[in-house]
């Protein structure tokens, strides 16, 4: 797996980026899906997300939907490089897609996950959005803080 794949061209990355993330979020999601396939997945995703910084890309809704909720669900996962990974990649998607959309998911995230590991990770994710950026920032005080305790 070439992890630099789209640094020379960011403009043919940015043109096939919705299956970039589709094919990353089915291998990391797929059945026999090993620790190495899925390290793999999250580092090209890292070094897409890099470029993409660089280039001032916002990715859509379709985009982030793809891909971001199924981080989310797995940084509940056992192996601590992945999680690692996983909150570094959650971290940075805050610069091409809004925070307080990413809240939002991770609210979501959170509300309806069976795994507590993924709950508990979700709800780190949230505090440290806010620590990083501020309550007004990322959410609606009001909206979101009974559906967190809820």
């Amino acid at each position: 797996l070439e992890v630099e794949v789209g640094c020379d061209h960011p403009q043919a990355l940015a043109s096939n980026l919705d299956l970039i993330l589709k094919m990353s979020t089915l291998r990391m999601m797929g059945k026999g899906s090993n620790t190495s396939v899925v390290l793999s997945v999250l580092e090209l995703l890292r070094t897409t997300l890099e470029v993409l910084v660089s280039n001032d890309y916002r990715l859509s809704e379709v985009e982030a939907a793809v891909c971001l909720p199924c981080l989310m669900e797995e940084v509940g996962g056992n192996n601590d490089n992945q999680r690692r990974l996983i909150r570094e990649l959650l971290k940075k998607a805050t610069q091409v897609y809004p925070a307080s959309r990413i809240f939002a998911m991770l609210v979501e995230a959170a509300s309806y996950t069976r795994n507590q590991k993924s709950r508990a990770e979700a709800l780190g994710e949230m505090a440290a959005l806010i620590e990083r950026l501020g309550l007004e920032q990322v959410c609606m005080p009001s909206k979101a803080l009974p559906a967190i305790g809820g």
